[in-house]
């Protein structure tokens, strides 16, 4: 594992997007055999981010109740840090417009609690099941900006969205730039 949180709970292997391998000894998201980034003909959409806020839009949905949306700098809301407890089991979505430098295979660590699901212009790339380090490689075929969207409920309790990215051609997992980031209207 490139990551050592601790939550305090068990860490199990990652699970890739569509659920359980059907097989014992297929390779799982998070593994050094994990599987590589399909060509998914994602397309760069046409939005101007000038003048947008660096950041992503949340909008939280308790269960049973009213939605309320606010904003955040990055996902870097982290594993064993202080969040407000859940009461009851609330719906996050964390949305933003991800803009691509470079072409290429930009892999997404995620490390959630509970579960989330990452997508991409509303296609879903990756599941990452309750505190396990996700790996979710997503290829990129041209510079541009894309829609990022991830879902992530939480039952009770704190939650966390611990999300690192790494470049082309790296290896070296970082928080997504803000730079890189922009709340869509």
């Amino acid at each position: 594992m490139l990551f050592s949180w601790s939550c305090g709970k068990k860490k199990e292997p990652a699970t890739p997007a569509g659920g359980p391998p059907s097989q014992a000894g297929t390779p799982q998201a998070g593994s050094p055999q994990a599987p590589s980034a399909s060509s998914n003909g994602f397309q760069p959409e046409s939005i101007e981010t000038t003048g947008l806020p660096n950041g992503l839009r949340v909008t939280a949905t308790p269960e049973g109740g009213t939605a309320s949306t606010s904003q955040v700098a990055n996902l870097d809301i982290a594993c064993g840090r202080a969040t407000p407890a859940d009461t009851v089991a609330t719906k996050r979505r964390f949305e933003t417009l991800f803009v691509v430098d470079k072409p290429g295979v930009y892999t997404f660590a995620l490390m959630t609690d509970d579960d989330s699901v990452l997508s991409v212009g509303g296609k879903e790339v990756g599941r990452a099941p309750t505190l396990r380090d996700t790996k979710v490689p997503v290829e990129f075929s041209k510079a541009g900006v894309y829609r990022l969207t991830l879902d992530l409920t939480n039952n009770l309790g704190p939650y966390c969205a611990d999300i690192k990215m790494s470049l082309p051609g790296s290896d070296a997992f970082a928080p997504i730039p803000a730079a890189s980031l922009f709340v869509p209207r």
